[in-house]
C-alpha cells in the first residue's frame, strides 16, 4: 500500500455519513503544505472521515490515479497545490477540492504548460481555496471564467509544539559557535530552493555581523533543489560571514528554535501563505518578511511584524529591533493577538468539515460521478 497515513474515523459524523478521502500533497519536503494538509487531516479525523494521505510522487508510480480511487473506494479527493496534485486530479472521476499553495499562481503560472494543466485542475475542481484574498484575486485574474461560487477562502491555522530543543547547544556543538546564547540569532526557515530565496539577505546579515559579532543569520530547511542548493547557496554560504545552514530539523525543534530565536525572517520571492510566519507570531517572536502579498496580507508594517522592500531596509529595521526592547514587545504582543483571532484552528476545522460534507452532497444529488457539472 502507497499511503503514507491512514486514520480511522473515531467517533460518527454530527451530519452526513463518513467518507473515504484521499489527501495529497508533496510529502517528501515536509515544509509548509506538508504541515497544512496533515492538519486538515486531523480536522477530518475527528469528524469521522476516513483519510489517507498520500505523497504526489508515491501516486504518480502507481500510474492510473482511478483504479488507485477505485480500490480504495475513494469519495473525495483534496490536494494542495494546482499544478503538483492537479495534475493528478484533473483526471479523477470522483470530486475533489483543490487547495492553492502559492508557488502555483505566482510562479508556475509563468509557464505555458503548466498553466494548461493548472487550468484544467481548477475548472474541474468542486471547490478552490485559497489562504488570503490576495492569492484569491490572482486566481481570479488567471481563470476570469471560474465561478465565484466555485471559490472560497480559508486562511490557515496554526499549531505550535516546541520541544525540548537548544539552538544554541545545536550551534555549539554542530558549528563551533561559542558562548551562542549571548547571541541575536535571525532565523529563517523553509526549503532550500529559488523562490524562498535564502541568499537574498546573505551579504546584509554579513556586514551586520562585521559590526556587531553577536548577529548571527541561522538557515533552517531542507534542501528541495539539488541544483540551486549546489550552484548558487553553498558558494553564497561559503563567502558569507555570521551566516550558518542547518539542513533541517523535526516541526517541534524547529519551533522550539523559532521560539529561541531574536527574530524569524522571510526572504520569499512569492508566497501563498507563510506558515512560519504564523508560527513565529504565535510564538511570541518578532517577523520581518519581504513585502510581498502573501506577507502583507498577513503582517501590518510596524503593528504586528516588519516589512521590506529591500536587504538595505530590513538590515535598518533589523537594528531598529536590536536598539529598541519596547517596540519589539509591542510588535510581539499585537502578532499573537492577530493570530488568535484571525487564525482560528476551531474556524479553520469548521471550514474545511463543511466544504467536504457539501461537495459529497452535492455529488450523491447529481451523480457518482459529478465535479462542477462535469461528468
Amino acid at each position: 500500500m502507497h499511503a503514507l497515513y491512514i486514520l480511522k474515523a473515531l467517533e460518527p459524523l454530527a451530519l452526513g455519513m463518513p467518507r473515504t478521502l484521499f489527501l495529497l500533497s508533496s510529502c517528501k519536503v515536509k515544509g509548509g503544505n506538508y504541515s497544512t494538509i496533515a492538519r486538515i487531516r486531523s480536522h477530518l479525523v475527528k469528524h469521522g472521515h476516513t483519510c489517507m494521505l498520500w505523497d504526489v510522487a508515491q501516486l504518480e508510480e502507481t500510474g492510473d490515479i482511478n483504479q488507485v480511487l477505485e480500490e480504495h473506494q475513494v469519495d473525495l479527493l483534496i490536494g494542495i497545490h494546482a499544478f503538483r496534485t492537479g495534475k493528478l486530479m484533473k483526471d479523477s472521476k470522483v470530486p475533489y477540492i483543490l487547495i492553492l499553495g502559492g508557488t502555483d499562481v505566482n510562479e508556475f503560472c509563468k509557464n505555458e504548460d503548466k498553466m494548461t494543466v493548472m487550468t484544467s485542475a481548477v475548472n474541474r475542481a468542486g471547490c478552490v481555496i485559497s489562504f488570503c484574498d490576495s492569492l484569491q484575486k490572482k486566481a481570479s485574474a488567471l481563470w476570469p471564467n471560474l465561478p465565484p461560487s466555485q471559490m472560497t477562502v480559508i486562511t490557515q491555522a496554526v499549531i505550535t509544539k516546541p520541544s525540548v530543543f537548544s539552538l544554541h547547544r545545536h550551534l555549539q556543538d554542530n558549528n563551533g559557535i561559542c558562548d551562542s546564547e549571548d547571541r541575536h540569532i535571525f532565523l529563517l526557515v523553509g526549503a532550500v530552493r529559488a523562490v524562498k530565496n535564502p541568499i537574498y539577505l546573505m551579504e546584509t546579515f554579513t556586514e551586520l555581523h562585521r559590526v556587531n559579532q553577536k548577529i548571527l543569520y541561522v538557515i533552517i530547511g531542507p534542501v528541495s533543489d539539488e541544483r540551486y542548493y549546489n550552484e548558487e547557496f553553498q558558494p553564497a554560504l561559503q563567502r558569507s560571514e555570521g551566516v550558518v545552514y542547518i539542513p533541517g530539523l523535526l516541526f517541534e525543534d524547529t519551533h522550539k528554535a523559532m521560539h529561541q530565536c531574536f527574530a524569524l525572517v522571510n526572504s520569499s520571492e512569492s508566497e501563498g501563505m507563510s506558515l512560519a510566519i504564523l508560527e513565529a507570531m504565535q510564538l511570541n517572536t518578532p517577523v520581518l518578511a519581504r513585502n510581498i502579498p502573501g506577507n502583507s496580507a498577513v503582517i501590518q508594517d510596524g503593528q504586528n511584524g516588519l516589512l521590506f522592500s529591500t536587504p538595505q531596509e530590513c538590515g535598518k529595521k533589523a537594528l531598529r529591533l536590536l536598539s529598541d526592547d519596547t517596540y519589539r514587545a509591542q510588535l510581539v504582543f499585537s502578532a499573537g493577538e492577530y493570530v488568535a483571532v484571525h487564525h482560528s484552528l476551531k474556524q479553520e476545522e469548521a471550514a474545511y468539515v463543511n466544504i467536504v460534507q457539501q461537495i459529497c452532497k452535492d455529488d450523491k444529488d447529481d451523480g457518482p460521478i459529478c465535479v462542477n457539472g462535469h461528468r
